[in-house]
């Protein structure tokens, strides 16, 4: 079962291995629907992986960068840019997600509607 972040625009601290729905319904391009959110740290140190899920309606175009802040939300830049859900609704970031960094989705281009769920992995 997945924990629910109910407001966009909070931020929250993911552990790994716990799915978290991190948007609303997306109906818009943007990043309004997004919750920032970051990794807690490990024991032993190191970084994580990035798992994220589109629950797709109707979508034919769906494209979303994924943005990272280092100054603790005060300036987002691209990470990865032009995730494709349409063509694939699971995709996993290709670079590691550190603890201390905030990060936040936003929808390129959007045909239909979607809810994204992330999971931080080890």
């Amino acid at each position: 079962m997945a924990l629910v972040l109910s407001a966009a625009g909070g931020t929250a601290a993911l552990e790994a291995g716990i799915p978290v729905q991190i948007t609303g319904t997306v109906t818009a391009t943007g990043t309004a629907n997004s919750f920032q959110f970051g990794a807690l740290a490990k024991p032993a140190g190191g970084d994580f992986s990035l798992d994220i899920q589109a629950i797709k309606t109707a979508i034919t175009v769906l494209t979303v960068d994924i943005e990272i802040s280092l100054d603790g939300g005060t300036t987002f830049n691209v990470w990865q840019a032009g995730l494709d859900f349409a063509a694939n609704g699971n995709q996993k970031a290709t670079q590691p997600v550190y603890p201390g960094a905030l990060y936040r989705l936003n929808v390129k281009t959007l045909t239909g509607t979607s809810v994204f769920f992330i999971a931080v992995v080890n």
